[in-house]
């Protein structure tokens, strides 16, 4: 789930499947697994990142969800 911190309205929900997940999961560790977050409490077990995605969105209300169906499509680097 991705915040824009400027208008704290969210953006967008990308959903990273274990078939994907399994292919970038050294390089994925320091996000919280799904099991370990609630919506309420998202900001605080957030972790800043630069990402970059290719995926197919389809909006939700007033955000857009999204389904990666590759490995490839997804690079993630924590900012520290």
């Amino acid at each position: 789930m991705f915040l824009n911190n400027d208008h704290e309205k969210y953006i967008c929900n990308v959903v990273i499947p274990e078939r994907v997940y399994r292919y970038l999961e050294d390089e994925l560790r320091f996000i919280p697994q799904s099991e370990d977050l609630n919506f309420k409490h998202s900001r605080a077990n957030a972790v800043p990142v630069k990402l970059a995605f290719v995926s197919i969105m389809k909006k939700k209300q007033e955000y857009y969800n999204g389904y990666l169906s590759f490995s490839k499509l997804l690079i993630v680097k924590r900012m520290d």
